[in-house]
């Protein structure tokens, strides 16, 4: 797997946090018809189309317990390539079954394995749709912007109220573009369905399919829990993402 392709991933449902100021009318109606939960079960196909050379295709599966805790599955062409248990103080282990190796850390180093490092990212549009529930945006009917200090965000909003497409900019220009399509309804919340991100810049495309979300009143104790094999190999952080990412694109 190339290294733009779990980059993509981690960095394609981002949230931004805001002040305690107040949400306007419309964020309100927003947040109505998304919804929120704390507990989910779900399935995505990610797709990557590079501007060069052949695409990638592979399936997560994420599951988040009611405590905080998160489990993470990735798979290609059948087979796991990534297993990880995320606690919630952050702490994490993670396993490649097929290089046969397994780490542990805390979540916050810049050695963190890819896919973990932004996995809170990630649950944030699961969990409470393209706009976080710690986010206090400005706007209007058309498009709501909100920031944390780092990033910067605006949301547009299509004609029927749903968001179709969010800028995220950091040093006063756009970093990431995503659009959104296809909104469903899955157990009392509205998601999209379709995720496209672009990096201005680059002519690839990362697409994601939520091919299931479900909200469940617990996780059993069974699925969240982590079986390690016997005979891996016990590296650090940094070395089990190198064997993650696999070599570098030439």
């Amino acid at each position: 797997m190339t290294r733009f392709l779990v980059v993509a991933l981690a960095l394609v449902l981002a949230g931004c946090a805001d002040g305690p100021r107040p949400d306007g009318p419309d964020a309100v109606g927003l947040r109505a018809r998304l919804g929120s939960v704390d507990v989910i079960s779900a399935s995505l196909l990610v797709q990557l189309t590079p501007a060069k050379g052949e695409g990638e295709l592979f399936t997560l599966r994420l599951w988040r317990a009611g405590d905080g805790a998160v489990r993470l599955r990735a798979q290609k062409l059948d087979v796991d390539f990534l297993d990880a248990l995320v606690r919630p103080d952050g702490g994490y282990e993670a396993v490649l079954p097929r290089e046969r190796v397994a780490t542990t850390g805390k979540l916050g180093s810049p050695d963190d394995p890819p896919l973990l490092s932004d996995l809170r990212l990630l649950l944030s549009d699961l969990r409470d749709g393209p706009l976080p529930r710690n986010a206090t945006p400005d706007g209007d009917a058309r498009r709501l912007a909100w920031s944390d200090g780092d990033w910067t965000a605006e949301l547009d909003l299509a004609a029927d109220g749903l968001p179709s497409a969010k800028r995220l900019s950091a040093g006063g220009a756009v970093q990431r573009e995503v659009a959104y399509a296809r909104w469903q309804a899955y157990e009392g919340l509205t998601r999209p369905s379709q995720v496209r991100l672009r990096f201005p810049g680059d002519d690839g495309v990362t697409a994601i399919r939520l091919r299931s979300l479900d909200t469940p009143p617990v996780i059993s104790p069974e699925r969240m829990a982590l079986r390690v094999p016997d005979g891996v190999e016990r590296v650090e952080p940094a070395e089990f993402s190198r064997r993650m990412l696999g070599p570098a694109p030439e």
